[in-house]
């Protein structure tokens, strides 16, 4: 008789949470509008890809103390934009992650009672997603000035758009923390790394974004588009104020379509 188990290396981010414990099921489904056309001087049928697409829903038992997933989240879950990465083997430097910033379609509590709730939630793609890596090594904890190392994701076009997903799992005792994303030809061996600028951010909770940066007062996420050319490998940079911690994750990705 097979004994029951589940995957421990997965983890799943919504906004400032990691509720990989909480969720119990969840799916990613990506999909290509692909359009069937035949040239006017040839019989054969060819496709023209169209708008790419992502949904992702979970469900699972979520408490809704004031800790972890908390009661403030659920007010706002159907509120404007979320924050999700998919890390389906882990959070180890450069594991495979989908990061995308998604809008509720869906939001039912079939129950209720005490103080959990089963949840089931829905999204589809607001901005843009892709497939990529986490960029921190694993959720990486600051409590000073600096920067972590490096990951190749890989470059993009003029044409082509780069997106990276900060979440801010845990915030203690700091007055405020500011995060950038740099990049490099090479890893810093020839090309030193600097700041990439040009970013359209999107932010979640307690985070304020500025120019190319996010400042962060407490948990919450950030979103980072850049249409553009960047270059193959990119780093998370975190200037902190005060005294304390705060614990990053980060993912990065060119955007698909």
């Amino acid at each position: 008789m097979a004994t029951p188990g589940h995957s421990k290396a997965s983890r799943f981010y919504f906004d400032g949470y990691r509720v990989s414990q909480a969720v119990m099921s969840g799916n990613l489904d990506i999909a290509c509008d692909a359009a069937e056309a035949t040239a006017i001087e040839d019989v054969a049928k060819v496709h023209v890809q169209g708008k790419v697409g992502m949904t992702c829903g979970f469900n699972g038992f979520l408490d809704i103390a004031e800790s972890g997933w908390d009661a403030t989240e659920f007010a706002a879950i159907n509120d404007g934009g979320h924050v999700v990465t998919i890390c389906g083997a882990g959070t180890t430097t450069g594991s495979s992650a989908y990061v995308t910033y998604q809008h509720s379609t869906g939001d039912s509590r079939p129950f209720d009672q005490a103080n959990i709730v089963l949840l089931n939630w829905s999204g589809a793609a607001e901005e843009q997603f892709g497939r990529g890596k986490v960029i921190t090594t694993g959720e990486k904890a600051f409590t000073a000035d600096g920067s972590d190392s490096g990951v190749s994701v890989g470059a993009t076009s003029a044409t082509q758009t780069c997106i990276v997903a900060l979440h801010v799992v845990a915030y203690s005792g700091l007055d405020e923390a500011e995060f950038q994303i740099d990049e490099s030809e090479d890893d810093a061996s020839a090309d030193a790394y600097a700041q990439i600028e040009g970013w359209t951010i999107y932010t979640v909770g307690n985070a304020v974004a500025g120019t190319d940066v996010v400042t962060f007062t407490g948990t919450g996420s950030a979103f980072f588009v850049k249409t553009g050319a960047t270059e193959a490998w990119k780093r998370v940079t975190a200037d902190v104020t005060g005294t304390g911690s705060v614990t990053v994750l980060g993912a990065s990705a060119t955007a698909a379509g």
